[in-house]
């Protein structure tokens, strides 16, 4: 599982407060070189805001980040 916080870092007090959380996890339904993943972001009050599926994503040549930025996406979309 991949788990992405989401932290605010004020300029002006230097003081840092969560703003949420994305985790990723494999689904474990996926190939060896194409994963599937669920997804389910978070608010700062731990209440979901979005969740989806990731299917086909090529794992062996994608780093998590390209991972990330398709979840980003899907959650857009929706």
């Amino acid at each position: 599982m991949i788990i992405i916080p989401i932290m605010l870092l004020s300029a002006r007090t230097g003081t840092t407060s969560s703003l949420g959380r994305i985790t990723i996890a494999n689904d474990g339904t996926g190939t060896k070189s194409r994963g599937n993943y669920k997804y389910r972001i978070r608010g700062k009050d731990d209440r979901a805001i979005a969740e989806g599926r990731i299917e086909g994503f090529p794992r062996t040549r994608r780093l998590a980040v390209d991972l990330l930025a398709r979840v980003l996406a899907d959650a857009r979309r929706g």
